[in-house]
């Protein structure tokens, strides 16, 4: 994930873009997918801020996946 964050940093910086919100979309095998967001109160300041923040968010994401896939995994048994 360092690599697109440092790219998502690199872009923010060349254009002067100051960003306040890390948004992280994971598209899993089966079509299935979560989007997770955290917003700051100041700007996010530099690649480390973006990549700490999307790792935590990944995570975020990939426990409601699994979550959700035992939820599905319960209901078609029955």
């Amino acid at each position: 994930m360092k690599p697109l964050a440092d790219k998502v940093w690199g872009y923010c910086e060349a254009k002067g873009i100051p960003g306040n919100t890390v948004t992280v979309k994971i598209k899993f095998c089966g079509f299935s997918q979560a989007t997770r967001s955290k917003t700051h109160v100041l700007p996010v300041n530099g690649s480390i801020d973006v990549l700490r923040v999307a790792t935590d968010l990944q995570i975020c994401c990939q426990r409601f996946i699994h979550s959700k896939d035992r939820c599905s995994a319960l209901h078609s048994h029955h």
